[in-house]
Formats: structure tokens, sequence, C-alpha cells
């Protein structure tokens, strides 16, 4: 699937409008709007906090899955209280979101060792 249509699945299955990622993204809304019409394509770094803002799964931005395929297999939906988490993080701020990063880091150390 082409990068343009995966972004617009993944913004809409997020329940995010382009405003919503442009915002998160700190890009324009046109500049949303442009790459799913596939008029232009987002750089490397772009692509990786667009696939992490919007839990894309890696095989489906290399283009080595479709999207349904990447969701038959277990994820995040698998466990309903970081699917609540992630609900809750799209009504915050990103300096809210932050906090709540800094918090789930100290209460739960071992769980956000680097690799």
């Amino acid at each position: 699937m082409e990068l343009s249509k995966v972004i617009t699945y993944y913004r809409e299955k997020m329940g995010m409008s382009q405003t919503d990622l442009a915002l998160r993204l700190g890009v324009g809304r046109s500049t949303v709007g442009m790459w799913e019409l596939g008029e232009r394509v987002p750089g490397n770094k772009m692509q990786k906090k667009i696939a992490s803002l919007l839990l894309i799964p890696p095989a489906v931005m290399l283009d080595m899955e479709e999207p349904d395929q990447a969701e038959a297999k277990p994820g995040y939906e698998d466990f309903p209280e970081i699917a609540m988490i992630g609900r809750a993080s799209r009504r915050m701020t990103p300096e809210r979101r932050e906090d709540m990063m800094k918090m789930l880091k100290i209460a739960f150390p071992d769980a956000f060792k680097e690799e």
C-alpha cells in the first residue's frame, strides 16, 4: 500500500483529523494533506515520527504488509489498558503526554530500559 494511503488509514483509525496530526508533528495541516494525496513524501525522520504517533507497524511502513495483515498479529489492541492510555493521550497536550511518560518511566523503570 502506498505511504499516502497508510498515513490516511492509520490517522483515521486513531480518530485524528489532519489538523490533529499536523499539530502533534509540528507541521502544517496542508503538509499532512499533501502527504495523504501523495503530492509530497515525508522524510525518514518524519516517517518515524508518524509511525510512532499513529502506531503503524514497521512492516506496513516498509510496504511489506497491508494494514489488515499487520492487524491480525497480536498488538497493543490485545491489551485494553494500553488502548485506554492511547485514547487518553490523544486528548492531551504534548506537554501532558510527556508528563505521563515521565510518570510511567518512574513507576515502571524495568519496562522502559533502553535496549
